[in-house]
């Protein structure tokens, strides 16, 4: 039995940027390899990327696109904080994912055999991850700030009950908050760590771990490997060229993007 993969997106808070070819690339792949795999994929967004989707042919990917969110309104702290509005809604099981992550395995059994499955923990102490003292004027939820942070740039819930807990302390945090204006900690707050908190006692929460996470060949996950894309045009190009020509090669699918790198 399939899971479903769902992919979720809100263009103005990332002030209309568009898309980079590897990363249109990346996001092709990573749908149509979920779908060939592991389950159908859904992907939840605005106006603007439902004209991203027509725009590029991507309707003739294997997924069902739900305009959730129409016109949005822009939220520079809490910029994926629609992550959480969607997991809010959607039933379990599902698994949530990043547009630039590929999973390369048939991995159904590996998340269903817990209630939540994340990519890997975050290291403690860190300054994107500061103490209670730093949310002084604000409301804070009462957490263990002893838990590690679990990143969720891939996120199985299998679990109804966790999946309410988690949403609900981390909406409120989000509808509640009043302190400062940064850009990372509050939004990783209340993705990362009120996750790490609620689910800190289930077994086998994470996917990779330090010993498997250089070695293991199930997940890609682009991440900080976007910056030397973007800062070499040779890099990019050659990159773009061979996700292109496995696209094609493998799945047979031709549309202008990937006909641009052939």
């Amino acid at each position: 039995m399939g899971i479903k993969g769902v992919y979720t997106y809100r263009s103005v808070n990332f002030n209309n940027k568009g898309f980079r070819d590897y990363a249109i690339l990346t996001f092709m792949l990573s749908v149509l390899k979920w779908n060939e795999l592991n389950g159908e994929v859904i992907v939840f967004g605005d106006d603007f990327y439902e004209d991203f989707l027509n725009d590029y042919c991507l309707y003739k990917l294997p997924l069902s696109f739900i305009n959730k969110f129409g016109e949005s309104k822009s939220d520079p702290v809490f910029w994926a904080g629609v992550k959480i509005e969607t997991i809010e809604f959607l039933d379990a099981p599902f698994c949530l994912l990043d547009h630039d992550l590929i999973v390369w395995q048939d991995i159904r059994r590996i998340i269903s055999a817990t209630e939540i499955r994340s990519l890997h923990y975050e290291h403690l102490p860190n300054p994107v991850y500061p103490d209670k003292s730093w949310f002084i004027d604000t409301y804070i939820p009462d957490i263990d700030w002893n838990s590690l942070p679990i990143n969720t740039s891939f996120l199985s819930i299998n679990n109804q009950i966790y999946k309410k807990k988690y949403t609900n302390l981390a909406l409120t945090f989000i509808e509640r908050y009043r302190g400062k204006p940064h850009h990372t900690i509050p939004m990783v707050f209340a993705e990362q760590r009120i996750a790490g908190s609620i689910f800190r006692h289930i077994k086998d929460l994470v996917l990779l771990n330090e010993k498997t996470i250089e070695k293991q060949n199930i997940i890609t996950h682009l991440w900080g490997y976007k910056r030397a894309l973007e800062k070499s045009p040779e890099l990019e190009l050659n990159f773009c060229k061979k996700i292109a020509n496995y696209i094609f090669n493998t799945y047979y699918l031709k549309v202008p993007i990937i006909e641009k790198y052939l």
